[in-house]
């Protein structure tokens, strides 16, 4: 029986918790626009970049500058947008609870717990 030698390959450190938590926040938004559509879908990740120098991968990190666009894009209706998506990730992680603390329910609070508690989904 021969014995196969293998390479010991570097070990490669990657933060599961933030991966999982941009992930379901960049899902959920796909899936909240990809109801207008594929072409609307592509046309506003697209003004968002040009517009805004925010790329899709980095909504997570920067959710106030994705709530100022999308306030300044859709106006009033950019709240209903925001539900949606808050419908979106309850759905791919019902066990993400939040626990509305003022009497307006923000977007920003709302992934901001969830970038915080990402750990015990």
């Amino acid at each position: 029986m021969s014995h196969i030698q293998t390479e010991s390959l570097p070990k490669i450190e990657v933060d599961f918790k933030s991966s999982c938590f941009e992930a379901l926040v960049i899902e959920a938004i796909d899936q909240t626009f990809l109801k207008l559509g594929i072409e609307a879908k592509q046309a506003f990740y697209s003004f968002l970049e040009v517009h805004y120098k925010l790329n899709k991968e980095d909504i997570p990190d920067r959710i106030r500058d994705f709530v100022n666009a999308l306030e300044q894009i859709f106006g009033t209706s950019a709240s209903l947008l925001e539900i949606d998506v808050m419908k979106s990730i309850r759905q791919k992680a019902p066990s993400f609870i939040y626990i509305v603390k003022t009497p307006a329910l923000s977007f920003e609070d709302y992934v901001e717990s969830l970038k915080r508690n990402v750990n015990t989904l």
